[in-house]
């Protein structure tokens, strides 16, 4: 189906060109002092109300990372909600659906702050994950709390860089996730929710799977069936680009959530 023109440009404004979610290209923020942001804290407090503004951590938590969880502020804007500052010590190099990803500078680890109301979370997948534990595909858990998990910094493209960036995906690279899939059923998960997006290629060319918060759902996910079947009709072919705009490979994602939504499929 064709698409008038000026309804692409609509799909291209909604879907747009700007994204942080690479391991290898990091957009840092501005690290403040704890005087400061306490002070900046209240002055968001006043100017848009308590119930926009929330911290990511309660002061009870006990972690190494407490200070700079204690600095985290969330705030709501638009309807959405935003990050205030980032900690000067870590490096913001993702943002998801329920969280921000940050690497701990100096650090082979990475910290995955929840935004309310997604907080909860946390726990699902920190459980998940050590179901997963000594699966090779899956970075290992090292702490988790109310609204954060710290786990392996990995360093790599998702798949969704690759097609973008023009790196290949081989046959090898989808048999490497159907064997992680399989790994993690054997372990007690119910893998869902797989996309171009938690899909990691590493330097090595070794595939890792993370945010697998909703491997414990009950229901039956066909998403990665699904791509594997588009990946074997149409990758490689021809008329397959060799870089993927961004702003297609959203509209196509946009198109099959919503097929799903009208069928009725999970």
């Amino acid at each position: 189906m064709l698409l008038p023109a000026a309804a692409i440009r609509k799909l291209r404004e909604r879907f747009g060109y700007v994204e942080i979610n690479k391991a290898t290209k990091i957009e840092s923020g501005t690290g403040r002092d704890q005087t400061s942001t306490k002070t900046s804290f209240a002055g968001y407090q006043k100017r848009v109300g308590k119930a926009n503004v929330k911290k990511a951590m309660n002061a009870e938590t006990s972690t190494i990372y407490r200070d700079e969880l204690a600095n985290i502020v969330f705030v709501k804007q638009g309807g959405k909600i935003a990050l205030k500052n980032t900690p000067a010590n870590w490096e913001l190099i993702g943002k998801g659906r329920s969280a921000y990803v940050f690497k701990i500078i100096g650090e082979q680890r990475a910290i995955k702050v929840f935004y309310p109301p997604f907080e909860h979370l946390a726990m699902e997948e920190a459980r998940n994950y050590e179901k997963a534990a000594g699966i090779s595909f899956f970075p290992r858990l090292y702490e988790a709390g109310e609204g954060y998990l710290v786990m392996d910094f990995i360093r790599g493209k998702t798949f969704f860089d690759c097609l973008a960036e023009g790196v290949a995906i081989t046959r090898d690279h989808v048999a490497q996730v159907d064997k992680a899939l399989e790994l993690a059923r054997r372990a007690g998960l119910n893998p869902s929710d797989i996309h171009l997006h938690n899909l990691l290629l590493t330097e090595t060319g070794a595939v890792r799977l993370i945010d697998i918060a909703r491997f414990s759902q009950k229901k039956q996910c066909t998403q990665w069936q699904d791509l594997k079947r588009g990946y074997e009709r149409h990758y490689g072919q021809y008329y397959f680009p060799k870089r993927v705009p961004k702003w297609l490979m959203r509209i196509v994602a946009y198109f099959y959530q919503l097929r799903k939504r009208l069928n009725g499929k999970q």
